[in-house]
């Protein structure tokens, strides 16, 4: 599985992959996308995971939170509280450049996460291209020093519903679907399924986000 931050990210990575009314904050299941979150607006992520079938406890528990800076600017910070990790804290951040300004034109974003003491940080540079049905999203990143590319691709089902599916190169990373809703205008869940390169044992992570404005209420 991948480092924290690149969850969604991957302010992860919290997301706002589709919309707004679709605040997939960041990312898909895993992959950064482009997107960036409203100047002002802010999420907050509950994130478990696990593996499939069977285990009696979760063994990954992430809590993180994105806020947009400026139109072109979000920054985030993670918690992980899992067992046995080295590092608690981590902080990222993205940057979208000027770019797409004719419609239908591709947004790229450059950005980095795992930023903390004593961990090598992993930046990445993201295309996003609206397509008719869907959008398609590429990039590539450093994870642990390691070059990786990576694919995915979501679409809206309904007012409140989106799919998405995404792929990271690297026998130590995964091929994911997930499903996307907004619960409330406020609340919103995601659950995935994550599926090894290397083969072995599905995953699953849910991730319950909390989003809103940071800044007072205009009179």
């Amino acid at each position: 599985m991948l480092p924290p931050r690149a969850r969604l990210t991957l302010l992860a990575s919290l997301l706002f992959a589709l919309t707004q009314a679709f605040a997939a904050y960041s990312g898909l299941v895993i992959i950064p996308t482009a997107d960036i979150m409203p100047a002002g607006e802010y999420a907050v992520v509950a994130q478990a995971d696990g593996a499939l079938p069977g285990h009696d406890h979760l063994d990954t528990c992430l809590l993180y939170a994105t806020a947009g800076v400026t139109d072109w600017l979000e920054i985030g910070a993670d918690y992980d509280f899992s067992d046995d990790v080295e590092t608690r804290g981590y902080l990222d951040a993205k940057l979208l450049l000027p770019t797409a300004e004719e419609d239908g034109a591709p947004h790229i974003a450059v950005g980095v996460f795992n930023i903390a003491r004593d961990t090598d940080a992993s930046p990445y540079i993201v295309v996003t291209r609206d397509f008719p049905l869907l959008r398609a999203h590429a990039g590539a990143m450093l994870l642990d020093s390691s070059p990786q590319a990576f694919f995915g691709i979501d679409t809206i089902l309904c007012d409140r519903c989106a799919v998405m599916a995404d792929y990271t190169t690297g026998v130590d990373n995964f091929a994911t679907v997930g499903v996307y809703t907004d619960l409330t205008d406020r609340l919103n869940l995601l659950v995935g399924a994550l599926f090894p390169n290397a083969g072995g044992e599905t995953r699953f992570t849910v991730q319950l986000g909390c989003c809103g404005s940071y800044r007072p209420a205009k009179e």
